[in-house]
């Protein structure tokens, strides 16, 4: 018995220390584990410009280091021997919900007093503008007439400067002083009003942000816009009024350069032109101090405008006012992220689907602004339909198209302009406060949003 005792004390004793050498080699494995988890956490977690005040991860600890050393059993359960992936942050919900009503609250709460608007073509379509590249009611789906080479030819400069007739016929239809500003554009003033505005970066060359009373200084025309021309040679370049350029075209004439007959081109930024300066200053100026971003009537396809999106500090929140859904994240960090599917760590970006102007009544309802919004609607319906906005050198001239000599002009001969197709708009009777009327508020289709 007593040899049978000391062997099986003897195979113990070996299997305690066999249990003890395990031990430290596991101990040393999670230790490495823990210091890499540890360090790609501090990467990846560490807070943005604005968020410096966020809820942070506890650092990965190894839970079986602690005083007193651990028993037995731990040692040997087994999951101590799995490999184990660094634990998912808390989301922080910047915004309750991706609804308008959690970015009205946020709004009201005074907690967003430097936003940033971009908005695209989707603004402007109420007023009779087309945006450009919806199926059948687009500008590029309804260019055929101009047997171009591509629609969005009659944008190029190589193209412009072979064959300027098509653009300036079409400049004819889309000129300022034929559309008023929409609800919105109205909302972009509001803002502006209540002192929450930063900056507005618009797509737009229509220039209804202007006509709608925001500042010039507020402004960013990311694409350029009629407000001013210029003669397009660059030992020229003399500058030219929205006014004395609308005289010739809407005299069916092109515009050619006092000073040196070549031809002068509205401000508007072409296909193989470089976006105007302030567009570059003002991004990497503003979104630093950007406490909400607002996206409005955008196909986000064209860049570098669409990367304005992901600009703002991480956690600050962003709402798309859109009739589709667009800017979707496919991984962590860039674009939208409405549903928390991108591994995100905020909670932050609100949705409302559908036409910009029931969007922005909804937000101005919920923001409690509609009697602001109705003195502003009043105002302009009290306007005439030219623009009154006056822009700088050359102030127009009624009789400049008549004055002109055959050398400075030149006609756009018998191509007459065909309207283009239009979707029944907002605005088609009666001008804004019609409009105002027809959209019930109380009738309103609820917010397509999910609830993240």
């Amino acid at each position: 018995m007593g040899r049978t005792e000391d062997k099986d004390l003897s195979g113990l004793t070996e299997q305690l220390e066999e249990l003890a050498i395990a031990k430290s080699e596991v101990e040393a494995s999670l230790s490495a584990a823990a210091i890499v988890v540890t360090d790609a956490e501090t990467e990846t977690n560490t807070p943005s410009r604005r968020g410096s005040n966020a809820e942070t991860p506890d650092k990965c600890k190894d839970s079986s280091r602690k005083k007193g050393g651990s028993s037995s059993s731990s040692i040997l359960s087994p999951s101590r021997f799995l490999r184990r992936s660094p634990r998912r942050q808390k989301i922080i919900s910047i915004i309750e919900n991706n609804s308008l009503e959690s970015i009205a609250k946020l709004i009201k709460s005074g907690r967003a007093r430097n936003i940033i608007l971009m908005t695209g073509a989707g603004i402007s379509t109420s007023a009779g503008i087309p945006d450009f590249r919806s199926p059948k009611t687009g500008l590029y789906a309804n260019l055929q007439r101009f047997n171009l080479p591509y629609p969005e030819a009659i944008f190029d400069m190589e193209y412009f400067l072979e064959r300027p007739e098509p653009f300036y016929v079409l400049a004819k239809e889309l000129y300022p002083g034929n559309f008023k500003p929409t609800v919105s554009h109205m909302f972009a003033r509001l803002l502006q009003d209540k002192g929450v505005l930063l900056r507005h970066f618009t797509q737009n060359i229509d220039t209804l942000e202007r006509i709608a009373g925001v500042d010039e200084d507020k402004l960013v025309e990311a694409h350029g816009s009629f407000y001013t021309g210029h003669c397009i040679s660059l030992d020229c370049r003399e500058q030219y009024s929205q006014e004395w350029m609308r005289d010739l075209i809407f005299a069916d004439r092109i515009p050619h350069c006092e000073r040196c007959g070549s031809l002068v081109k509205p401000d508007i930024t072409f296909f193989g032109e470089a976006l105007p300066s302030r567009f570059f200053e003002c991004a990497d100026k503003d979104f630093g101090d950007c406490d909400l971003l607002i996206v409005m009537g955008t196909s986000l396809q064209v860049y570098p405008f669409a990367a304005l999106i992901n600009y703002p500090a991480g956690d600050v929140p962003r709402l798309l006012i859109n009739r589709e859904r667009v800017g979707d994240s496919m991984t962590r960090g860039v674009g939208f992220d409405f549903d928390m599917r991108n591994g995100g760590f905020y909670r932050r970006d609100a949705i409302f689907e559908g036409d910009c102007d029931v969007g922005c009544l909804r937000l101005i309802e919920l923001l409690e602004w509609e009697e602001n919004l109705k003195a502003l609607m009043d105002e302009f319906e009290s306007r005439p339909l030219a623009t009154s906005t006056k822009s700088p050198n050359k102030a127009a001239v009624p009789e400049a198209a008549a004055q002109q000599d055959n050398s400075s002009t030149t006609s756009l001969g018998e191509e007459e302009p065909a309207s283009l197709t239009k979707d029944e708009t907002l605005a088609d009777e009666g001008g804004l406060a019609a409009a105002l009327d027809r959209l019930d508020l109380e009738a309103l289709p609820p917010t397509k949003d999910n609830q993240a």
